[in-house]
């Protein structure tokens, strides 16, 4: 299905370099564009605190669907008795309950009192968690689209945790923009957790140096503006 629906477009526009790579190797020509953000969010961390009731505890915060390849489980087990909550914010795709019944299984089977589910939340809740939160974590499985989460945390300037794999290579570089690990290993999540709780000023730089790569290299209007020249070029060289 994949090799059709690639043979019969005209354009094809990837995520992230790595997928481009993959094309080429294929033989498909490809385009990157890559996803923005588009947010207006003026609140602080202190009153997003404030807001949320959240006190003066270290909290890490997931937002996005629970589903198997998303590797929430490997979050879980990772602040298994860490003295931080962990607010889970999204729920399965397709109205399915598998993962989240695996999540839910080793909670109580661990008796956990440090993970709260939030379910789906309004954008303006989310980004008061995510601003709220001291660390943003994704222990993503599969890396095949690019969810706009871990863009919303690194503008929001809450420093993210990512598995090395796909895009989150280039969006969050190793101690560049965040701290990348290996996939499905929740030692090493919990190593670099406790790392960031402990260097503020590896914290603070990664934050900062996080916050500045969105806005030059994820902004929506350049982003449309770029792929509307791609589009109107080839319309041109078509005719």
């Amino acid at each position: 299905i994949t090799n059709f629906v690639l043979k019969h477009n005209d354009l094809i526009f990837v995520l992230s370099k790595e997928h481009q790579e993959m094309l080429k190797k294929r033989g498909f020509e490809s385009y990157y564009i890559t996803n923005g953000v588009d947010i207006t969010f003026n609140f602080t961390k202190e009153q997003c605190r404030r807001e949320l009731n959240l006190g003066d505890g270290k909290h890490i915060v997931y937002v996005g669907r629970l589903d198997k390849t998303k590797g929430v489980i490997y979050a879980v087990k990772a602040v298994e008795g860490l003295n931080v909550t962990l607010h889970i914010i999204g729920e399965e795709s397709g109205g399915r309950y598998g993962a989240t019944e695996e999540i839910r299984e080793y909670i109580t089977n661990h008796n956990m009192k440090n993970v709260i589910f939030h379910s789906v939340l309004e954008r303006p809740s989310t980004f008061s968690y995510i601003k709220a939160a001291d660390i943003f974590l994704h222990p993503l499985l599969e890396a095949w689209g690019m969810g706009n989460a871990v863009l919303e945390a690194m503008h929001l300037g809450t420093p993210v945790i990512g598995t090395n794999i796909g895009y989150f290579k280039e969006l969050i570089g190793n101690n560049e923009r965040g701290i990348l690990i290996e996939k499905a290993n929740h030692l090493a999540l919990r190593d670099a957790i406790n790392k960031l709780l402990i260097d503020k000023k590896l914290t603070s730089k990664l934050a900062e140096n996080a916050y500045k790569y969105v806005k030059e290299n994820h902004d929506w209007n350049k982003i449309a503006e770029e792929f509307e020249k791609t589009v109107n070029k080839n319309m041109k060289n078509q005719k």
